[in-house]
């Protein structure tokens, strides 16, 4: 009897750190996992090389779904920079947080419904709370557009296809010690600290193991600004 064929699954921003743990878990699970990003140097050999800030890779990108939807659109791609407004970043943030996954995840959805199959979409950003980071004015905005292109793939999603946004907030990354995402996580988030990478992990694997549960749903991680009202204290300097 011969086994069955692996789920397959795409990780859009897979040299992130969320991106690089979900595909080591994804891989543990027994997925067919096939990363993509846009820096082959901290890719595996073989990866799916796209730059998110060029519409016309997006554009092939999208196209390679619409023939070849896999069974998992795992989208970790965002863009930050915690600094003073600057147009050139909020264009950068809006290209790859909201309108690459926006067009790459209407196009999943138009090759599963084309194939007549069930497909997940899960969207991960790594600081969208429900409120603007007040630190980083380019990614608030970038943010605020990705919610409404992930509401719109939630709502026209065909039937049998499941899309979710797991956000974890602010995640705690080794290496990564930004004094403003610290304070931010300390002052508003429940446990007052920031997300660690394996309960990220966790709550995807809780998504796909009944994702037609989750269809439509946010759920939100310790660390995600989301989790309650945010604190008017003032913060430090960010100093970066």
């Amino acid at each position: 009897m011969s086994a069955l064929p692996a789920r397959t699954a795409l990780i859009v921003g897979a040299s992130s750190p969320l991106g690089v743990a979900l595909g080591a878990a994804l891989a543990e699970d027994g997925w067919a996992v096939s990363p993509c990003g846009r820096d082959p140097a901290r890719l595996p050999v073989g990866a799916l090389l796209c730059d998110l800030a060029r519409p016309e890779q997006v554009r092939d990108l999208a196209d390679r779904l619409r023939t070849r939807p896999p069974d998992l659109l795992l989208w970790a791609a965002s863009c930050f920079e915690p600094a003073p407004y600057r147009r050139a970043a909020a264009e950068e943030a809006l290209a790859v947080g909201a309108l690459a996954a926006f067009e790459v995840g209407l196009a999943h959805l138009e090759g599963a419904a084309a194939a007549g199959r069930a497909v997940t979409q899960v969207h991960l950003a790594d600081l969208a709370g429900a409120e603007p980071l007040l630190t980083a004015p380019a990614y608030s905005l970038a943010a605020g557009a990705a919610r409404v292109g992930v509401r719109w793939l939630q709502r026209r999603a065909p039937a049998g296809c499941s899309v979710v946004v797991v956000r974890p907030g602010l995640v705690d990354v080794p290496g990564r010690e930004r004094p403003v995402e610290v304070a931010v996580a300390a002052r508003d988030t429940v446990l007052g600290r920031r997300a660690r990478l394996d309960e990220v992990v966790t709550a995807v694997r809780e998504v796909l193991g009944r994702p037609a549960a989750f269809h439509g749903a946010v759920l939100d991680v310790d660390g995600g600004l989301a989790l309650r009202p945010p604190s008017r204290r003032p913060l430090p300097d960010p100093g970066e």
